[in-house]
């Protein structure tokens, strides 16, 4: 089973984008064949820096490889994958160009993303926008996957895709398969500073970029919003009792503020914030950590700057060999630029022969 899927070069990447998608990237690499694409032709729809454009796209490169992307194990009889630039097959663009023929404008000004994105940049949004799905179904039929690891935010634009691959196979004769979504089973992270939005590098304070060093990430962790919850109800009752402490001093604030409290937080709803801050926990910390900090939590003694300190710690420690394996990467740039390199040509003759096939069905080729 052939699976695609790409990722944009602009800005930073996050842990939201790496529990959410990447970390499943992974783990799909060791048992089907994965195509991963470096969406720099899509990247440009929006503004961009075009001087420091081609360093973004060998920082997310280094990035998918210092996760545990292994284009080595593309030609494995197991599984495997390929890591390439979009615009180094040049057939994805031929092939969008004929999916614009055989789409309407209906259905491309119903997309959701084409919405957001003309709201975000209004007098800068371009046609690029509005044809976006179309490169991205083009993408996808390319390479004939069968299979798109995607985020539910996503699942319009394989349903596109679908509509493509059908639309095409019934005027013309069968070509394409159509693609299957593959919802991410990822965790959903929210931002830290506001748990209603998704973590996103368009919001500043709200992300942790994987490349940050140990001192950010304890600050942004500090900063953390705490919205109001049973702990938040706990920690009032102590500033109350005790106006000039930060911290639950002894064990009589504690009782205090348990009792204060109410009733043990088990049948409490968790506030949006604290959710989020235990499911980064899940995900980074060790059980026996984690163990800790939920009976705290459902006891109502916990204290939030101890688990904001030991989430920070964990984090830390997760990212440090994903850090120092980037760095290397980077220090060999010629090494990099050839694996994406060889990545491309790998998907030459899949790109090729799908690009004539369509051509030949459409009585393009007069060979």
């Amino acid at each position: 089973m052939r699976i695609f899927s790409g990722i944009q070069p602009t800005g930073t990447i996050h842990i939201g984008n790496y529990l959410g998608a990447l970390k499943n990237w992974v783990e799909l690499q060791k048992d089907f064949d994965c195509i991963y694409s470096i969406v720099d032709l899509h990247a440009i729809s929006a503004p961009y820096d075009a001087k420091e454009f081609p360093r973004s796209v060998l920082n997310t490169a280094a990035i998918l490889l210092a996760i545990g992307i292994d284009p080595q194990k593309f030609t494995s009889p197991t599984g495997g994958s390929t890591l390439f630039i979009q615009s180094q097959r040049p057939e994805v663009t031929q092939l969008a160009w004929i999916f614009n023929t055989l789409s309407n404008m209906g259905e491309l000004t119903r997309m959701t993303q084409y919405k957001e994105k003309t709201a975000q940049f209004k007098d800068q949004a371009n046609v690029g926008l509005f044809t976006y799905p179309l490169l991205q179904a083009a993408d996808i039929l390319l390479y004939k996957a069968q299979r798109v690891p995607v985020g539910e935010d996503q699942l319009q634009h394989v349903e596109l895709a679908r509509v493509l691959a059908r639309r095409f196979n019934n005027r013309f004769g069968d070509v394409f398969p159509k693609p299957e979504p593959i919802v991410t089973k990822g965790a959903r992270i929210m931002a830290l500073n506001n748990p209603a939005k998704k973590m996103s590098k368009s919001l500043p304070g709200s992300y942790i970029s994987l490349t940050d060093t140990p001192d950010e990430i304890r600050s942004k962790i500090r900063r953390a919003v705490t919205d109001s919850g049973p702990t938040s109800i706990q920690e009032d009752a102590v500033r109350r009792s005790a106006p000039n402490k930060t911290r639950m001093n002894n064990s009589s604030e504690i009782s205090r503020a348990k009792a204060d409290a109410g009733p043990n937080n088990r049948n409490k709803t968790m506030a949006p914030a604290i959710a989020n801050l235990f499911t980064l926990l899940n995900a980074f910390a060790k059980p026996e950590i984690v163990n800790h900090f939920t009976k705290a939590y459902d006891d109502a003694t916990i204290r939030y700057t101890e688990l904001k300190d030991a989430l920070a710690e964990a984090v830390v420690g997760a990212l440090n060999p994903i850090q120092k394996r980037y760095q290397d990467i980077l220090a060999k740039p010629d090494e990099l630029n050839k694996i994406l390199s060889q990545g491309a040509e790998a998907l030459r003759p899949i790109a090729e022969s799908t690009l004539k096939e369509v051509k030949q069905k459409m009585g393009l080729n007069q060979d």
